[in-house]
């Protein structure tokens, strides 16, 4: 049971809690010595695409090949130093993604 919210449950008006009795359970195919602070996904028409932000402001672009098999093939400098937050939004077209840091809102992230 989720009693208590805190700034760290993702703050998208879409997300809301889940519970259960069972836990769901899975394998590590990708990790990284960071901090994420932000997740956005898209699909393609063979892979899923995740875009993920860190606490030092880096954005790292994965590909999601098969449920074992994960690469990462980008991580841009959105704003050093600067967490990423976590609200990241696709354009309309899904071209173009919005990231944000405290200092620094950039839409050139495609997708």
């Amino acid at each position: 049971r989720i009693n208590d919210l805190n700034e760290d449950f993702c703050g998208m008006d879409v997300n809301t809690p889940l519970g259960g009795e069972q836990p769901v359970e899975g394998l590590a195919i990708l990790t990284f010595p960071t901090r994420l602070t932000a997740v956005a996904a898209t699909s393609t028409e063979v892979y899923t695409v995740v875009f993920l932000g860190t606490a030092e402001g880096h954005l790292k672009k994965v590909v999601i090949e098969n449920q074992n098999n994960a690469l990462e093939y980008d991580d841009i400098v959105v704003d050093q130093d600067s967490p990423v937050r976590q609200d990241m939004y696709f354009d309309k077209a899904g071209d173009h993604l919005y990231v944000m840091t405290s200092n620094k809102l950039t839409n050139n992230m495609e997708s």
